[in-house]
Formats: C-alpha cells, sequence, structure tokens
C-alpha cells in the first residue's frame, strides 16, 4: 500500500457520505473510474477507506476522525489507524457532524501528529480565522443553509471568498469551498476567485459516467 498524498493543483474533494450509489463494492467501482483523474480526492464512507484506498493511493480522505490514539476506544476512529490504512486527508467538523470547538482542537492535534492533512470545515468568517490558528492543512468554507441546495456558495458569498482567500495567502493555509457546487461555473467561478478547491457530493456521485462529470468541471 502506498502511503502520502497526492495534491495537484486545484482539487476536488468528492463526499461519498451514505449514498447507496457508492457503498460496498460500487463505492470501490466509483473511486476506480477516477483512478486517472489526479486532481480528484475521494472522501468515502468509514467502512470503505480502506478499499478506497488501495484503488486512489494518496488520493482519500476520511470523513472524521475522533481525538483517540491507540488502546481501548470500542467505536471510535483513530487517527493512528487512519495513518495506517493509507489514508492522506481528514475532513473535521463537516455541518452534517459538526464538533465542540475543544473537541475539534484535540482531534486536529492528534490528526497532525500523525501528519494527516487536516481540513476543517467553516461556516462563517469567525470561525474560518480561528480555526485557521489550528495549522490545518486547509478550511473549507461551506455555508449551512447551502448545503444540497442549487445555489452554491460561489453565487451567494463571492465578496466574503474572496477575504477567505485573503487569508489564505496571509496564513498559507489552503482554502476550499463547498455547498450547493453543482456546475462547469461553479468550479471555475472558485478558481477565478483563487480558491484552491472546492467539496462537492452528488454532481459526482450521482452521474451516470462520473469521470465525464470531472472532466467537463475541471475543463
Amino acid at each position: 500500500m502506498m502511503f502520502g498524498v497526492v495534491d495537484v493543483g486545484f482539487m476536488l474533494f468528492v463526499n461519498c457520505k451514505q449514498y447507496d450509489l457508492v457503498m460496498g463494492s460500487k463505492g470501490v467501482s466509483f473511486a476506480r473510474s477516477l483512478a486517472s483523474e489526479k486532481s480528484v480526492i475521494v472522501i468515502p464512507s468509514l467502512p470503505m477507506l480502506s478499499s478506497v484506498a488501495n484503488v486512489l493511493p494518496g488520493r482519500v480522505c476520511a470523513p472524521h476522525a475522533d481525538a483517540v490514539v491507540a488502546g481501548a476506544f470500542t467505536g471510535y476512529v483513530s487517527p493512528v489507524e487512519l495513518k495506517k490504512l493509507g489514508v492522506g486527508y481528514v475532513l473535521l467538523n463537516h455541518s452534517e457532524h459538526r464538533l465542540p470547538y475543544f473537541v475539534l482542537k484535540e482531534t486536529v492535534a492528534l490528526c497532525l501528529k500523525q501528519k494527516l492533512k487536516v481540513i476543517i470545515c467553516a461556516q462563517t468568517m469567525g470561525e474560518i480565522i480561528r480555526y485557521v490558528s489550528l495549522n490545518p492543512y486547509a478550511v473549507a468554507f461551506e455555508p449551512h443553509e447551502l448545503i444540497g441546495k442549487n445555489v452554491s456558495v460561489i453565487e451567494k458569498y463571492p465578496h466574503m471568498i474572496q477575504c477567505i482567500v485573503a487569508v489564505s495567502r496571509r496564513t498559507g493555509v489552503k482554502m476550499f469551498v463547498g455547498a450547493g457546487i453543482h456546475s462547469v461555473s461553479d468550479v471555475t467561478g472558485a478558481r477565478m476567485l483563487g480558491c484552491d478547491g472546492v467539496l462537492l457530493s452528488h454532481i459526482v456521485v450521482g452521474a451516470r459516467n462520473p469521470k465525464k462529470v470531472v472532466k467537463e468541471l475541471l475543463g
């Protein structure tokens, strides 16, 4: 198994969530279909991490981690084991799995100790500033009210995204955006505004031909 991460310019993080379309063997097939698309990082469900990591070495992001190490922690997800599985990235604090700040801070520290690249989801500018101080790999601006909607963060918050990108340039923390991303213009807009990548889900997961959609999104 190959370890580490693959960062290639502008990145698409594809969140599989718990969609039936990508559960079990279907998730492996989905990941395999994107193997040649080097800018794509897949966020599988927790049970699928190992299988997808075998298909996409260096391009797998865990959808969660807990503030535990190796030991008697039944039902938790340890950053230690994520690293052993070949996972390179960890997504924390998604709007569907928010964490209290003290838990988030501890979890980030443990992930960084394992040299995992942490992406923290944030819903406001205040959260972004607070989370940048934790020294993650990236912060992802995902306003809760736009998750799963047809109005994207690019359309609704372009000026705020410019402010976020300014924070990125000042701190060196990468900036991603997500929520409502559903078109080529959304992805193009994110690039033009200076973002390092986008988080998206159903537009790729639900596609008949995921590879074709990704190619269209990346132009």
